[in-house]
């Protein structure tokens, strides 16, 4: 029964260890929704990625043009907004861990 705590305490340590190390992904919708758009951010495992409306967020980020808009953000800095699907996959692919 002891040793089921210390296991229990070291996967703690350890998963606060990689959270700390693991850079955390913000992906902002804003505009109108579009399912197949949000669907890009929401396929694979992303433990480190939170997806967020606009509207929730503390600081203003539109909408391009009135189209479904995402702005990829790690640890709180944004990139660029986009606007196609093909630019979102892009920008989620190249700031994925590698596997």
């Amino acid at each position: 029964e002891i040793r089921l705590s210390l296991v229990g305490s070291e996967m703690c340590i350890r998963d606060r260890l990689l959270a700390a190390r693991t850079p955390h992904r913000q992906v902002v919708f804003a505009g109108p929704y579009d399912a197949g758009f949000v669907q890009h951010a929401r396929a694979g495992f992303a433990p480190f990625q939170s997806i967020l409306r606009a509207e929730w967020t503390p600081v203003p980020m539109p909408a391009i043009d009135g189209k479904p808009t995402a702005y990829v953000c790690q640890n709180f800095a944004c990139q660029l907004p986009v606007t196609e699907s093909v630019e979102l996959a892009a920008l989620l692919q190249a700031g994925s861990p590698p596997t």
